[in-house]
């Protein structure tokens, strides 16, 4: 007996021995000890931003997106489409290519954010130590937006740096950020957690990739072997991947470094679940000052006679036109929509969030187009994701391309999708409207016999719906998990996170 064992360990051995060859000598490696200085000394390197007193950087870049990336886009703006046509000047998302700047200033008490999209839209936020104020200017729309805040925490707030890829290798809190602010903790793993993995050639330079995973989702350093500066910076989990990079370090003053190219790739989900690259973003930096004299004009935003405001400084917030003299009885007009609007959005809210848990309405006397009627008890053991509009709603039918694409996901990913219809009395106007958009998912429409009604319909009730578009997830039990949200996106990834548990 002891032989036959002795007999099948060396035959194990053997195998192992042959399905993993031995390290190449010169292969190089690094200890747990010396990947976690590494990754300590990584973040040390961006953390002079937090000895100077002010900061100025210009960058110029932009897009590039990918051919399937622009078809799918056409589909999913499809709603929005005048005689059938989408203008491409109202929706850069459909053009090959498209140009960017950014300008990002800070000294002790003020702070800027400036990012255009050139020929589209240009966003401008400041905080200029006393208030914080937004220009949206939308140039194909000729339309302009205002916000205004006592506190810089909303409108500059903790996504101050997202549009660069630079400052992604630890945690940073900056003035003016909320103090109450964190970020999720699995995104700045401990030095101690990541391990060495490999050596790979990164956009030309040979770089240590190291590696922090756990629970399906990991983190992956690309860190150059010669200057131990970090390359690259890739997040990956279910369902989503964030591939950031950066190069041409520069040693902006003695001891200080900043890469002077950077961006990232993003990635999509097609119709047959396949990932692919929807875009790149790249940026160069033109200009950097370190301790700048920041002139005062560049914090000042002058709000025009009858804009567009929406106002944070009171609670709840207020929206109205801009005018510098506000007499008492107009603004006590404004206060009074403010605070009967938040009623009913509290309302709304608590009616919703009673929902949670709870077995889902059935659905009552309607008719269902391309599908057999169907039950709960029909749907059992899948997670169904209710869109909830209409075909006199224009933002509605930003959803309905993309139910059409998650409808043939639905094998693999366990969601069913069903479109909810308000209630109609007669629903030949939705058959032509399926029919002519080529909208082949799941769709219930409601049926009322009162000629002078006027609701969206007793379902929509029971889902305590009360605007549209409106989505509603409900789980494998028949449940209702998530209540209503207009983000039919943020609603799919809930969907299909709760399909695979």
């Amino acid at each position: 007996m002891v032989t036959q064992i002795a007999l099948l360990c060396t035959v194990v051995s053997s195998l192992i021995a042959q399905a993993s060859p031995a390290p190449q000598p010169n292969e190089p490696h690094l200890s747990d000890d010396a990947v976690a200085a590494m990754v300590r000394s990584v973040r040390e390197g961006e953390n002079w931003i937090h000895e100077v007193d002010g900061l100025l950087i210009r960058l110029e870049g932009g897009w590039t997106r990918s051919p399937k990336s622009i078809e799918l886009n056409r589909k999913r703006l499809a709603g929005f489409a005048i005689d059938g046509k989408l203008d491409p000047e109202r929706h850069p998302q459909l053009k090959p290519s498209s140009t960017e700047s950014i300008e990002l200033a800070f000294d002790e008490k003020r702070v800027r954010k400036c990012v255009e999209q050139h020929g589209y839209s240009r966003r401008v936020d400041v905080w200029n130590g006393a208030k914080a104020t937004t220009r949206e200017q939308y140039f194909a729309h000729k339309s302009e937006n205002y916000a205004i805040d006592v506190k810089p925490y909303r409108l500059v707030g903790e996504y101050y740096f997202i549009d660069i890829s630079w400052l992604r290798a630890g945690s940073h809190k900056f003035w003016w950020l909320d103090p109450k602010t964190t970020w999720p903790q699995r995104h700045f793993a401990e030095p101690e957690e990541y391990t060495f993995k490999q050596t790979e050639t990164f956009r030309g330079v040979e770089c240590y990739v190291l590696e922090y995973s756990r629970d399906g989702f990991s983190i992956q350093w690309y860190v150059a072997t010669e200057t131990k500066q970090l390359m690259r910076h890739m997040t990956i989990g279910p369902g989503y991947k964030f591939d950031l990079w950066q190069a041409d370090h520069k040693e902006i003053d003695p001891g200080r470094w900043m890469p002077m190219t950077q961006g990232y790739t993003t990635y999509d989900i097609d119709e047959q679940a396949n990932e692919y690259v929807s875009g790149q973003r790249k940026f160069r930096v033109v200009e950097v000052q370190i301790n700048p004299k920041l002139n005062d004009e560049m914090f000042n935003i002058e709000i025009p006679k009858g804009a567009k405001v929406t106002d944070y400084t009171h609670d709840p917030s207020l929206f109205y036109r801009y005018k510098k003299d506000m007499d008492e009885e107009e603004w006590q007009a404004i206060l009074k929509e403010a605070q009967e609007r938040h009623e009913r959005e509290a309302s709304i809210r608590t009616a919703s969030e009673k929902l949670i848990g709870k077995t889902a309405p059935p659905f009552p006397k309607g008719r269902w187009f391309n599908s057999q009627p169907m039950t709960w008890k029909d749907l059992a053991g899948k997670v169904v994701l209710l869109d909830f509009w209409s075909t006199t709603c224009g933002p509605c039918r930003a959803h309905l391309p993309k139910m059409n694409e998650f409808n043939k996901l639905r094998d693999k990913t366990n969601v069913v999708v069903i479109g909810i219809h308000t209630a109609e009395r007669d629903t030949k106007t939705v058959e032509q409207f399926l029919k002519k958009n080529k909208l082949d998912y799941p769709v219930f429409v409601e049926t009322v016999e009162d000629k002078q009604y006027w609701g969206f319909g007793t379902f929509f009730e029971g889902f305590a719906v009360q605007g549209i578009p409106t989505v509603v997830v409900v789980d494998k039990e028949g449940k209702i998990y998530q209540p209503g949200t207009w983000m039919l996106e943020s609603a799919w990834d809930t969907a299909r996170s709760v399909a695979i548990d």
